[in-house]
């Protein structure tokens, strides 16, 4: 009949309700979410040793034997997470905008040094492959992006404003 062309036969469209597990929840801090963390909890009086896998990311549902457990990850002071990606802003200044210059930025996992190319224009993204937070479904890892900020100085001392008015001159 109709039903079996649209559900796939083997009885009501509608079935059995299926059996509810409890549903709970966990605020866990970024850095845990990126590396996994195992978390000690007392549900319905009993503790339980719970095991939240890395890469995990907000509002991800794990289900265990007799319960599910929905995820809140707290926000990084410096790191953005997007997907498996994560965005950094690194601060350059003026003259390694325009001269270039080797820069090390912080990732989830480690320090990582690269060549900031000569004109360099704020705001530039850079890629660094596979920086990025471990994909818990289908593995490998995201992308980090570092969003280059250049600071212009605010405050300058007579030498740094003379060398500026020789480069205005010159039409920098």
């Amino acid at each position: 009949d109709i039903f079996e062309q649209f559900f796939g036969g083997g009885g009501s469209p509608f079935g059995r309700a299926a059996a509810r597990k409890p549903l709970y929840s966990i605020t866990i801090d970024f850095m845990d979410a990126v590396h996994g963390v195992t978390k000690e909890v007392t549900i319905d009086g009993k503790k339980k040793t719970l095991k939240i896998p890395r890469g995990i990311d907000n509002g991800q549902q794990i289900r265990f034997d007799d319960f599910d457990l929905v995820v809140s990850v707290k926000p990084h002071d410096t790191f953005k997470r997007q997907g498996d990606d994560i965005h950094v802003d690194l601060p350059i200044s003026f003259s390694q905008a325009s001269l270039g210059a080797t820069v090390t930025v912080q990732t989830v996992e480690e320090s990582v040094t690269f060549k900031v190319q000569p004109g360099t224009q704020p705001n530039t993204l850079v890629r660094l492959k596979g920086k990025g937070v471990l994909n818990i479904r289908r593995g490998g890892h995201g992308d980090q992006y570092v969003k280059l900020k250049v600071r212009v100085p605010e405050k300058l001392s007579s030498k740094q404003r003379k060398l500026f008015d020789e480069l205005q001159k010159e039409g920098l």
